[in-house]
């Protein structure tokens, strides 16, 4: 009978184990370069003026953004859209699951204030910005071999599955 309480506490430890295996880890918090860490402040900035919350940096969105920025700075283009592959695509792609989501492209600015001002001048990159329902963003810079630079900003808000009767 001695064996009863090792055998609950043994099934309590696989219990355990299985639930900790079941919750996934969280993500690391991506390294931001000097312009993608003041390009975030900025960007939280404007939003905090209006009165909305701050993103949050994701890793995926970080990896998507770096990649279009990259791509722009190659092809010497600033797109939406480059080798057949959208914003959406690009994103899926680097494994987010979103709900909603906006891009900002811009290039030729040298700093991140300069691209701020750009977008935050514009109505429709403005509105990107601003958008309350946006909670994640990946932003990045790259330069293209002219010495051109690429900006991008990605905005997202993760897919919610829909509950099950």
């Amino acid at each position: 009978m001695r064996f009863r309480p090792l055998f609950a506490l043994a099934a309590l430890l696989l219990l355990t184990a299985a639930a900790l295996a079941q919750k996934p880890a969280p993500e690391p918090e991506p390294y931001l370069s000097p312009e993608e860490k003041t390009l975030l402040q900025l960007t939280n900035e404007a939003r905090k003026k209006d009165s909305l919350p701050e993103l949050k940096v994701n890793a995926r969105l970080m990896k998507a953004a770096r990649s279009h920025s990259a791509n722009m700075a190659k092809h010497e283009r600033a797109e939406h859209e480059l080798d057949d592959k959208k914003p959406a695509d690009r994103v899926k792609e680097a494994g987010y699951a979103f709900g909603l989501l906006g891009e900002n492209v811009a290039f030729g600015q040298l700093t991140p204030a300069e691209v701020m001002n750009v977008w935050l001048k514009s109505d429709e990159h403005r509105a990107v910005i601003l958008d309350k329902d946006y909670v994640d963003v990946g932003m990045a810079v790259a330069k293209s071999a002219k010495g051109t630079l690429y900006w991008t900003q990605l905005f997202a808000r993760p897919h919610k599955p829909k509950p099950v009767p």
